[in-house]
């Protein structure tokens, strides 16, 4: 039992009315408990029955304002109008990308009326994700870049390991240290939109915590290729661009990990070898980067990419 867990108002085109179940098993393997417009009031008893189209929609506004999230799953006029709705009450919206065949031609022309709302929910700001296998800089080309780039922030991750001895203070800028207790219940409520387990420790990243960072700049953050795939599909809600660090050579990834104090050459093959299975899909839209090792080349390279991205 969760009783924090969030109440989900199903946002679905009455094209798609049929859809409310399917709905309802998303919105729950998301962490929610959904609420479908036309389980409350069928279609046929509402505007496609006596209820005139301006009743059912004030109706379904009104039973929207009762929920926590919206969970958009197609585009009509409908929609966009609780969209706007959500947008000025600044409730929490979620995008369920993929299920409305009509969903882009809709929205183009539905924007000529209600402008780019999407675009409103995403906001001014960018984040930047920097994505890789372990060991491969991504925690320290964040912090680098929010030194050399201006307006940036970084986006904290959870993690239950301990602080290294001598940088606790690199490591708070980093990293949001709880309890494997603390976690795990985290993972239960659905709080982080990834998490694994890396040397005994578990690591995770919250749209909360990125959400923060956005509200005032821009952002930027270390993540797992698996991580970016979950982050992938928030891309509606959030300015999202990825750079994926790839090793030229195993040796990049040996010498970052003896700086890390994995000395033990089996360790390193092993990790060296799972490293291998990290990749972005293509259908990811994304930029790579080739870490080569030398700091100056290194810095360059992602420079390259990121100040574009960011305006500068």
């Amino acid at each position: 039992m969760n009783p924090n867990r969030k109440i989900m108002y199903c946002a679905i085109p009455t094209r798609m009315r049929t859809f409310g179940e399917e709905a309802k098993i998303i919105a729950r393997k998301a962490g929610y408990s959904p609420v479908v417009p036309f389980d409350a009031l069928s279609f046929e008893d509402s505007e496609g029955g006596p209820l005139s189209r301006g009743r059912t929609l004030r109706f379904d506004v009104e039973l929207m304002r009762c929920c926590d999230v919206l969970g958009i799953f197609g585009i009509s006029s409908g929609v966009m109008g609780e969209i706007r709705d959500a947008l000025d009450r600044k409730m929490e919206i979620r995008v369920f990308y993929g299920h409305d065949p009509k969903w882009e031609k809709e929205y183009q022309a539905l924007s000529v009326k209600h402008g780019d709302l999407l675009a409103k929910l995403r906001g001014p700001y960018r984040l930047i994700a920097l994505v890789g296998q372990s060991a491969i800089g991504k925690n320290y080309w964040s912090e680098k870049l929010i030194e050399i780039v201006g307006g940036i922030k970084g986006v904290k991750n959870t993690t239950t390991r301990q602080r290294r001895l001598g940088k606790e203070k690199e490591d708070n800028l980093t990293y949001n240290f709880v309890s494997r207790e603390e976690f795990e219940k985290g993972i239960v409520e659905q709080r982080f939109i990834e998490h694994d387990e890396y040397l005994g420790n578990y690591y995770g990243s919250s749209m909360d915590s990125i959400r923060a960072v956005l509200r005032n700049g821009n952002g930027i953050f270390a993540i797992t290729p698996s991580g970016a795939k979950a982050l992938y599909e928030r891309r509606f809600e959030i300015n999202l661009d990825i750079l994926f660090l790839k090793p030229i050579n195993a040796s990049v990834v040996r010498r970052n990990l003896e700086i890390r104090g994995v000395s033990n050459s089996v360790e390193q093959d092993k990790l060296i070898e799972a490293g291998k299975q990290f990749y972005l899909p293509p259908n990811i839209k994304h930029h790579t980067v080739e870490i080569t090792g030398d700091i100056y080349e290194d810095k360059n390279s992602i420079l390259s990419v990121v100040r574009p991205l960011l305006g500068y």
